[in-house]
């Protein structure tokens, strides 16, 4: 059997800061790799909620312009009925006109 002596035991010491450095450095980079993945998933959110703003403001937009549309039809609707009354007047009075000058067969 092997007696075990003070160098022997420095040296599994050694060894074990060795190792225990070796894993230190695999996190640290492990650490560094997530790292840049989170700063790649802000950088997409940001680029997202940009995006999403401005189809927002494009949204906002096209329903005003909806709106005027439906006011502008509506207006015109409403003039073209008017205008169809009056022509229906108009055709009422010049027949009448007609019947009493006797244009009128």
């Amino acid at each position: 059997m092997h007696d075990t002596t003070i160098d022997d035991l420095a040296n599994m010491v050694n060894r074990g800061f060795t190792d225990l450095q070796k894993q230190i450095g695999s996190l640290t980079h492990q650490v560094e790799s997530l790292t840049h993945q989170v700063e790649s998933l802000t950088h997409q959110v940001e680029t997202i909620t940009h995006i999403q703003k401005a189809m927002l403001e494009e949204l906002n937009a096209t329903h005003t312009d909806v709106r005027y549309l439906r006011t502008t039809v509506d207006m015109l609707t409403r003039s073209d009925t008017m205008q169809e009354v009056a022509i229906d007047d108009l055709k009422t009075r010049v027949r009448r006109l007609e019947r009493k000058s006797g244009l009128a067969t």
